[in-house]
């Protein structure tokens, strides 16, 4: 689940987190910075997810036929990244999401997420002009 904000102080999580949330964001082509993920998270447009020694950022997007959960940052470790899934899938099933995205480098491809029903429909590229 997302922080429980009556029994942390999510500020001070986020905080201790946000070297791993910034590392994935060197993978974001500057389009974003810590910052602008704090921002969304505090005016409830993003959600947090902090672990022992990781954390994830999801955002939910409401398209016309479908409501969808996006893992918009993830990073820390692994594993502990694999046991958080679960959890947040069940929370955003509880918010009427029937569908997941995600968006990050291409070694996610080859993680656990293949073994738990994820598959690559596309390849994300980009290029600056």
């Amino acid at each position: 689940m997302p922080v429980d904000y009556s029994r942390y102080d999510w500020v001070d999580e986020f905080k201790r987190c946000e070297q791993w949330l910034e590392n994935a964001l060197d993978y974001a082509h500057g389009t974003f910075d810590i910052s602008n993920v704090f921002e969304d998270v505090m005016n409830g447009n993003a959600q947090f997810w902090p672990g022992k020694n990781s954390a994830v950022v999801t955002q939910i997007v409401n398209y016309p036929k479908k409501k969808v959960i996006h893992f918009f940052l993830a990073g820390g470790d692994i594993k502990e990244l694999q046991d958080m899934e679960p959890g947040i899938i069940e929370w955003a099933k509880s918010q009427g999401c029937t569908v997941v995205t995600l968006s990050g480098r291409p070694g996610w491809t080859k993680s656990f997420l293949n073994n738990i029903g994820y598959r690559c429909t596309q390849v994300q590229m980009y290029k600056e002009i």
